[in-house]
């Protein structure tokens, strides 16, 4: 049983490998590549220590798969609309699209809203935690480039009689504000966990 668990992620790793490399493959070239493979038969061994190496080096490049990739694969894969998304959680297309983009940081959104979002997608806590990680890294490196001029979004959430809206606050922020750093992201990512596992 073991043994098959670890086929089935190794399949499930390759598949992620495979789709996040083929957005910048040829695909004719691609095809041909695959089918030259499957036609040989496997008759190659390898060591062990380059077995596992070489799957230490596939975890790592899937473990580097951000929110914005996770949330993309999810609307593919259930076939959805930005438009259907709004609709079954509340939250703007322009948001929607920024953290498809990853160009905000995850805790600018109300957690109550990000946890609606994750369960509609069927993404676990577990399967967004390390992205969201990475997606802090990638804003952060953007907003740390010196061509970038450190204006930051953010959304807070105002309740009024029509019910909850998003406010877009536009605005230069100095580094290190309010979402900015790991000890705000961590006590968010502790919300949410808390909140999805409830």
């Amino acid at each position: 049983m073991a043994q098959k668990e670890k086929l089935n992620s190794l399949d499930e790793l390759l598949r992620i490998y495979w789709l996040e490399s083929a957005k910048e493959l040829n695909h004719g070239l691609t095809a041909k590549e695959l089918k030259l493979i499957l036609e040989q038969k496997q008759s190659v061994s390898m060591p062990k220590d380059r077995y596992y190496d070489l799957i230490e080096k596939l975890h790592d490049k899937v473990a580097n798969i951000s929110l914005g990739k996770v949330i993309t694969q999810a609307i593919e894969e259930k076939k959805l609309t930005d438009s259907q998304v709004l609709e079954a959680t509340t939250i703007p297309l322009d948001v929607i699209k920024d953290l498809k983009a990853d160009v905000i940081f995850t805790n600018t959104i109300p957690v109550l809203l990000l946890k609606k979002l994750l369960e509609f997608l069927s993404i676990t806590f577990d399967k967004a935690e390390q992205a969201i990680l990475n997606t802090y890294e990638i804003v952060t490196r953007k907003n740390m480039a010196p061509e970038n001029n450190i204006s930051i979004v953010t959304y807070s959430r105002r309740e009024n009689s029509t019910g909850d809206k998003l406010l877009k606050i536009g605005g230069r922020l100095e580094r290190k504000q309010l979402y900015e750093n790991k000890e705000s992201l961590e006590m968010y990512m502790g919300k949410l966990k808390e909140l999805m596992a409830a």
